[in-house]
């Protein structure tokens, strides 16, 4: 970049012999004097990055802005979250957004009172992501020989959204295992109304995508990749292999077998599906939630045998 005419800038890292190497004019502001007790916390990816514990945590934003379509939405897109570390949190946001748009609300037009208290709330309980942190590195410090590594997608839908999450679950020479976030998606359900049965297929579909990102750019070679749905209609759909679907369905499982084979799907509990949290949202407050969609399930956490068990088919 420098042959060609391009000056980097602006460093910075959590590692303070790295940056003893950065002359004082490349670096970022805020890292320029490197006798500080701790290192600082930067803006970086839409999110906050604590480069001292090197963990992610997350900007509260501004109250100020004015109860309107306009006001709502430059809210919502401030908080941008590419990885959906707080996607959950983020949508009844967009479903109110979705509701002002549906009952033809003006960009400038004040919103009703109903509207406004479920607004109002939903900021003020934005509070409490100040004690949610995330850790950058999917390897904890002090871990083994990685010798397994999966890849676990859970995928919901409602009547109310529908999406899917990823973890990465690695285990060292000693058999201690660790799970990771890696990437999350929560959407509104489309305004004209869908049945939940082709909605969760398409949060199934969504999982897929999920992990064809996740495989490109990802270095760890992945030994095993596994979906996991609470829906044992999408089961027997995945799993059908010759009877004629609808149009819809049948484009939905076409996608599905196109990246992957039905023995990587299985059935999860409801109440152990991580993506359950993505399909109903969740407000910043309910924590319990929060740690399920950024930890997910505890059996995963566990020996494979001590995975749900599958239907018999």
């Amino acid at each position: 970049l420098s042959r060609g005419g391009f000056r980097l800038t602006k460093w910075i890292s959590n590692d303070r012999n790295v940056l003893a190497t950065v002359p004082v004019s490349e670096r970022a502001a805020s890292v320029v004097d490197l006798d500080l007790e701790d290192l600082p916390v930067e803006r970086t990816l839409g999110v906050q990055w604590d480069m001292e514990t090197d963990d992610f945590k997350f900007r509260i934003m501004d109250e100020g802005k004015a109860p309107t379509r306009r006001g709502i939405l430059s809210v919502v897109s401030s908080m941008y979250d590419p990885l959906g570390f707080v996607a959950p949190v983020i949508l009844p946001a967009k479903s109110l957004l979705q509701s002002l748009c549906k009952q033809q609300y003006g960009w400038d037009e004040v919103i009703s009172n109903a509207d406004c208290i479920v607004w109002q709330g939903w900021i003020k309980e934005l509070a409490c992501l100040r004690t949610i942190s995330v850790l950058r590195c999917f390897k904890p410090s002090g871990f083994g020989t990685v010798v397994n590594v999966q890849l676990h997608h859970f995928s919901d839908a409602s009547e109310y959204s529908y999406g899917a999450v990823s973890y990465l679950r690695i285990v060292d020479d000693k058999g201690v295992v660790h799970c990771s976030f890696v990437l999350g998606k929560s959407r509104v359900t489309p305004l004209k109304v869908v049945s939940i049965r082709p909605l969760e297929l398409t949060a199934a579909v969504v999982a897929v995508k999920l992990n064809c990102v996740i495989r490109n750019e990802i270095e760890y070679p992945i030994h095993d990749t596994i979906y996991w749905t609470d829906s044992t209609v999408v089961l027997q759909y995945i799993c059908n292999e010759s009877r004629r679907f609808q149009t819809f369905v049948a484009n939905r499982v076409a996608m599905i077998h196109e990246e992957s084979t039905p023995r990587q799907w299985r059935h999860v509990d409801t109440s152990s599906n991580a993506a359950d949290v993505s399909s109903r949202g969740a407000k910043g407050c309910e924590l319990h939630k929060m740690e399920l969609w950024l930890h997910g399930p505890e059996f995963l956490w566990k020996e494979d045998k001590f995975w749900p068990e599958q239907p018999s088919q």
